[in-house]
């Protein structure tokens, strides 16, 4: 009887593990472009800036590549502002050869207080593209 006992309250633990570890308590996936006009925003940085609470409130970046696409994950669902930033790469090589900068975007995306770009973000995998404007 102990045997079958153990058997059943270890069904009920793999049972209660595997209902934990769906995909409801995963961070959600953020995969996206920026583009500006007509083509890709590259050498810069995507920085999603949460809405929350002073205290609560947190950001992630995201490198943009080549072809201005960017993917990760973030901390939580909720509402977001979109801020466009060179990256520190693109920074360094900027200061260190003349010339040599990321392509100028407007200034109001540089900055989570000017910033008109939002994205929500909902559990599971969120796809987006901005298209900056001037």
């Amino acid at each position: 009887m102990n045997t079958l006992a153990t058997r059943g309250l270890g069904s009920l633990l793999l049972v209660l593990l595997a209902v934990g570890c769906g995909s409801s308590g995963g961070r959600p996936k953020v995969e996206g472009k920026v583009v500006y006009k007509g083509g890709p925003v590259a050498n810069q940085t995507l920085t999603l800036v949460s809405t929350g609470k002073k205290g609560d409130a947190f950001s992630k970046k995201f490198p943009l590549n080549a072809d201005g696409a960017f993917a990760g994950d973030v901390p939580s669902p909720g509402t977001y502002k979109v801020v466009i930033e060179p990256s520190l790469a693109a920074q360094e090589k900027a200061t260190k050869e003349d010339g040599v900068k990321a392509a100028p975007i407007p200034k109001k995306y540089q900055s989570e207080d000017t910033t008109d770009l939002t994205w929500e973000v909902t559990e599971g995998k969120n796809e987006k593209v901005f298209t900056l404007r001037d």
